[in-house]
């Protein structure tokens, strides 16, 4: 049983290497090289919407009334951009 390498694999040969492929070398390590940054991307995003909501679950009952939101509303607020638009608010009237 023969040790399969990346060049095997992919089908490429390092005299198939020329001046048209990625400044980055191999395509494998291009994707992984993107994939890894939309990784830190994703999870720094992740991170400043937890700090967000922490920030915003620290506030008092009266600021969060006055930025129009309610307690409950506070992670889909911050998910999402908007309060769930698919529950009625409590206190106000149906039309």
């Amino acid at each position: 049983m023969s040790l399969a390498t990346l060049d095997h694999i992919s089908g490429y040969r390092a005299s198939d290497r020329g001046a048209a492929q990625s400044p980055f070398g191999h395509p494998f390590v291009r994707r992984l090289g993107l994939a890894f940054y939309d990784f830190l991307r994703r999870s720094s995003e992740a991170a400043a919407m937890r700090r967000a909501r922490r920030e915003l679950l620290e506030l008092p009952d009266n600021m969060i009334a006055d930025l129009g939101i309610g307690r409950s509303e506070i992670s889909s607020v911050v998910w999402f951009g908007a309060a769930d638009p698919t529950r009625i608010p409590r206190g106000r009237a149906l039309s």
